[in-house]
Parts: C-alpha cells; structure tokens; sequence
C-alpha cells in the first residue's frame, strides 16, 4: 500500500471543507501515472482502491473519499470510488453515487482523523 497516498489523503481530512484532486494526489504524491489515458486511470483507481480497502479493513471510512474530479462539470468521485465501495460491502455502486456517499464518508473521514487519539494511534501505521 503506498503510505505517502494515505497520509496526504489523511492530512487532507483534518482541514475543513478539503477535498484533493485526482491530478493533485498525482502530482504531491510523485505518481508515474498519466491521467489522460485509461490505463493511467485504471492505475490510480487500483492505488486508492488499495489504501481504502486498508482502511476499510481496520474499521476506518475510505480515504479514497477525500479524493475527486478537478472538472467543474463531474465535481464527484470517480465511478471507481463506488464500484470499490460496493465491493467492500457499502451498497450498490449506482445507488451510492445516486446518495452521494462519497461526500458522507469524506465527512466520515474528516470527523475520524481530526480526532486527536485516532490520528496518534493510527497515522503511523
């Protein structure tokens, strides 16, 4: 799991109304990832779904919520995002995106790691 990914996207749910770029993690995070293809897309989804599944695992929300489009016009999460959420046993990946849970669980993040004892005891892990 790339940990540099998960403690961005932690640092990014401990300030208010955050939300990170999909190019921006790329980018902070120093990815070999191009995402203009769908090969490049395919590679970033496979990562975040990794330090979610993580998360998940543990008993955290996804990470992953704290990521989205940077285009105004699909200011959501990636399709991606519900498929992995489904798969870790959240509900129907259309139903999920229909009720926006990726912006519950990104405040589902925020309220987890602003917490003071869970970002001491499990940023490091």
């Amino acid at each position: 799991m790339n940990q540099r990914i998960r403690k961005y996207l932690i640092r990014a749910a401990r300030e208010e109304g955050k939300f990170v770029y999909y190019s921006e993690l790329v980018t902070a995070c120093g990815l070999n990832i191009n995402l203009k293809t769908p090969y490049g897309q395919k590679k970033l989804n496979a990562v975040l779904d990794e330090v979610s599944g993580f998360e998940n695992s543990a008993g955290r929300p996804l990470l992953s919520a704290m990521a989205i489009y940077k285009d105004r016009r699909r200011n959501d999460h990636g399709d991606g995002f519900y498929y992995n959420a489904e798969k870790l046993g959240k509900g129907n990946a259309r139903k999920l995106k229909k009720e926006l849970y990726g912006f519950i669980e990104a405040e589902n993040c925020r309220m987890f790691w602003r917490d003071e004892n869970n970002f001491k005891k499990f940023f490091e892990t």
